[in-house]
């Protein structure tokens, strides 16, 4: 038995578009405490018959019957945090299948809406891709001032009198705005919560 592919491999012959969505290194756990490595790379997601083909290629069955993620990998920041080595492909199945269907400026979106809340399983990241609408990201918004000045130049939030706006002060606005939004600052701007996200049927 053998390492079967690798991830360079998978990367070149898999990729989608700009993105690698969810792939993992999924190995043989009794041959490995044999000392031997059996393990190979999927691409997420995948039907039920082309896991257990590879299953039944890396020695899974009746007397080798458990197994773990030994390796992963995403252009997906959030996707990688959530990926650990018994963490449920079928988990992170119903996730991959949902990223598929995001558009890039989604999937940045999500980037920064798990920044926000730091899910902890492939279910809560899902959870979160199933509910952009919660959220709003005020972009490239990464200081109170900015904030201040989004709010009040973007969004006419407030009126301010042309004269007064040279004395106004838009750091303090911004930092009052922080504590009273439920948000956050991330990588991609601030991030607003301005709804509960909803339960998703599987």
């Amino acid at each position: 038995l053998r390492l079967v592919g690798s991830e360079m491999c998978i990367r070149d012959r898999y990729r989608i578009g700009a993105i690698i969505m969810v792939s993992i290194c999924i190995c043989n756990l009794g041959l490995y405490n044999e000392g031997k490595l059996a393990c190979s790379w999927i691409i997420l997601p995948c039907t039920e018959g082309r896991l257990q083909r590879l299953l039944w290629r890396i020695g899974i069955n009746e007397v080798y019957e458990e197994w773990f993620i030994c390796d992963s990998s995403s252009d997906l920041n959030c996707v990688n945090e959530v990926i650990g080595e018994h963490t449920s492909i079928h988990s992170l199945n119903r996730l991959a299948k949902r990223l598929r269907g995001m558009s890039k400026s989604e999937l940045e979106m999500l980037e920064a809406v798990a920044e926000y809340e730091s899910p902890r399983t492939a279910d809560e990241l899902l959870k979160l891709a199933c509910n952009l609408d919660c959220y709003t990201i005020y972009p490239d918004v990464n200081t109170h001032e900015e904030l201040g000045e989004y709010f009040l130049y973007e969004l006419e939030a407030i009126s301010v009198p042309e004269h007064l706006l040279p004395y106004f002060n838009a750091e303090a606005y911004g930092r009052d705005l922080s504590f009273s939004l439920d948000g956050l600052f991330t990588s991609a701007g601030f991030v607003e919560k301005i709804d509960e996200p909803r339960d998703i049927e599987y």
